[in-house]
Parts: structure tokens; C-alpha cells; sequence
């Protein structure tokens, strides 16, 4: 004796579908041609369309070697989700869910078994049910650089820097743009004049060193490659040093040292939304936030470090052991896609 039981969904398989313009305002409709995955033996024809207004359909399934024919109204964004899924699932079946407001009879075999010979009802589709359930493989929907801090390269340079804690360096825009690049390059190059450049011609920002104390602006940074002395000979810079805080001193013959300026870090509340420019330059996104702008003897921004740069903060090992882990998921979950199918096809006789 078979125990029935109480079923209030329907589970399709889409094997092909048609998009239908209908009339003269070219009214969209899906026809498509199913297999019934959860009732027994079973095949179906549905009509879709999209409804501002409605979220509701009627089905006809015969009881005997079911067959069912539906006609579904749903939401615009809806049938537009299941349209471009549909488009690009390549590999069918692609599986449907429609949830019923009524509860269908079935026995454990998933048979049929209500008494009438044809079974007439009303049902709602679930929003979130109507997504397809198999088939869609998957896509990136979005990548994001993570900055966090990576390893440091020793090179003893007196102008390669590395930012220790989460604070980026600032730049001067390329003329034409109004707002500031940020970066975590600390390659910095002087230029004949004496700039702290870039590779590609940047300025780096900073407060500069005045007689009342450092600037309030931020402004790009000259070493002056000589000065005068209390004699007033000229001498020539012999040295140059970076503070952990930022600070920039020079110094001058052997024993004439002058402060420049001060470098200056920026921090965001959410720096993986930061926009790449590529040859690791970014700039602010409404979703990254305003920049906080300070330095390296203010908390949450981070320490210079001198004669280092840093490199990729990519853990080879640990990528590489992520990748096997991977494709051990990847070769599972296509082992159980293909046991599904062949259940399908098994069901539909």
C-alpha cells in the first residue's frame, strides 16, 4: 500500500524554450518545454509572460502519464531573470521551482494520486523559487583588490619606502583631474629638479617644512639639491632620510641637516571599492568613502619604513592549495549535476 503525501511545489526541467513577440505591441511571452521532475513520468508545456501587476497562473495536469500545460504571470524583472538565464545556461536541463497554493497528492514512487482525471488549480509563484535551481554553472558578478599588507623587499634605497598599517600614499593627479591618486608604491624617484616623482611622472603629496611649521595643504615635495651655509658657501646635499613618521630631512655637506616636509597618508572605510587605474594607482569611489588624510605619527594610518618596498602580498602556497581545493569542489559538484540529469532522464522514462 502506498502512503501519499503532500507536495506543494513542482519541479521542471526546461529542455528548450522560444521567446514569442505577441501582437502589434510585441508583448513578450516564454514557451517552454519542461519535464516534470518531482512527479512521476510526468512532461509539460508553460506559457510565462510579464505582469506589472499579477503573480499567479494556472495549471492543467492529467492524471494519468501526467502532463501538465501552465500559463504563469509574473513580475517584468522576473521574467527577465529567467529570460537571461534561460539565454545563457548552455547545458539543459535548467530546473524551475513553482510553488503551489494548493497541496498536490502524491504516493512515495512521487505518482499522482488524486482521484480526478484531471487536476485544475490556481497557484503563486515564489519570488525567489522561480531562480533556477541547476544547470547555471556560475559567473563573477565581481572582483575586488584586497590591500592588505604584503612583504617587504629590502633595497636599503634612502627613497624606497613601504607603508607599514593601512595607510596609501598620496598623488598629484595628471593634469585635467581635480582629485588625488592614492597608491601603495613607495618606489620614489627624484627628478633633476628634485621632486619625489612616480615612475610614470606623479608627484607625491606631503606638508611642506616653513618657518611657522609644517603647511596645512598638501603640496608635491622638492629636495633642493643644494643650500648655503652659515659662511654662505654653497654645499650639496649628502643625505637623505625618512622618518617612520613621514618626516623628510636632508642633509647638507656633513653636518648641515634641513627639514623638508612631511609625507602624507590617506586611509578609506572601504578601500576594496576604490577604483583601479592600473599600474597600482586608485582613486576614491562613493562607495570607498572620502579619504582620511594624515600621517605616519597619527594612529590608524600606519609607519614609513625606509630602504624597503613592498611587494604583491599574493601567498603563492596558499592560492595554489585554495585552486586544489577548488577543483576538488568544481569535480564534485559536476559528478552530483550529472547524477541529477541522468535521474531526470531516468524519470522521463
Amino acid at each position: 500500500m502506498f502512503k501519499k503525501k503532500k507536495m506543494s511545489t513542482i519541479s521542471i526541467s526546461v529542455f528548450s524554450a522560444d521567446l514569442k513577440l505577441i501582437g502589434f505591441e510585441n508583448r513578450r511571452e516564454l514557451h517552454l518545454s519542461c519535464g516534470l521532475v518531482n512527479i512521476a513520468r510526468g512532461n509539460c508545456s508553460v506559457v510565462m509572460k510579464p505582469d506589472t501587476n499579477n503573480i499567479n497562473g494556472e495549471i492543467l495536469i492529467s492524471s494519468e502519464r501526467p502532463v501538465m500545460n501552465a500559463n504563469l504571470s509574473v513580475p517584468p524583472v522576473l521574467f527577465d531573470q529567467v529570460q537571461s538565464a534561460l539565454k545563457n545556461n548552455v547545458d539543459r536541463p535548467l530546473q524551475l521551482i513553482l510553488l503551489l497554493n494548493k497541496y498536490l497528492q502524491v504516493d512515495n514512487h512521487g505518482v499522482l494520486t488524486t482521484s480526478a482525471g484531471r487536476f485544475h488549480d490556481q497557484y503563486s509563484l515564489a519570488l525567489d523559487s522561480i531562480t533556477p535551481a541547476s544547470g547555471m554553472g556560475s559567473n563573477i558578478a565581481k572582483s575586488s583588490r584586497i590591500h592588505s599588507q604584503g612583504a617587504l623587499i629590502q633595497t636599503d634605497g634612502a627613497l624606497d619606502l613601504s607603508v607599514i598599517g593601512n595607510g596609501m600614499f598620496v598623488l598629484g593627479p595628471p593634469e585635467g583631474i581635480n582629485k588625488p591618486y592614492y597608491t601603495r608604491d613607495g618606489a620614489i624617484n627624484l627628478d633633476e629638479k628634485g621632486n619625489l616623482l612616480t615612475s610614470d611622472g606623479l608627484p607625491y603629496l606631503g606638508r611642506i617644512q616653513t618657518e611657522n611649521g609644517l603647511t596645512q595643504n598638501l603640496s608635491s615635495i622638492n629636495i633642493p639639491f643644494s643650500t648655503l651655509n652659515d659662511n654662505g658657501e654653497r654645499i650639496l646635499v649628502s643625505n637623505i632620510k625618512v622618518f617612520p613618521s613621514g618626516i623628510i630631512e636632508a642633509t647638507y655637506g656633513m653636518k648641515t641637516v634641513k627639514r623638508i616636509g612631511q609625507l602624507a597618508l590617506a586611509r578609506f572605510s572601504n578601500p576594496s571599492e576604490l577604483k583601479e587605474l592600473g599600474t597600482n594607482r586608485f582613486k576614491e569611489t562613493d562607495k570607498s568613502g572620502v579619504p582620511l588624510i594624515g600621517s605616519g605619527d597619527e594612529d590608524g594610518f600606519g609607519k614609513f619604513q625606509a630602504g624597503s618596498i613592498e611587494s604583491s602580498n599574493t601567498d603563492v602556497t596558499n592560492e595554489l592549495t585554495t585552486m586544489i581545493k577548488a577543483q576538488q569542489l568544481f569535480s564534485g559538484a559536476s559528478r552530483l549535476l550529472q547524477t541529477e540529469v541522468e535521474m531526470v532522464r531516468s524519470i522521463m522514462g
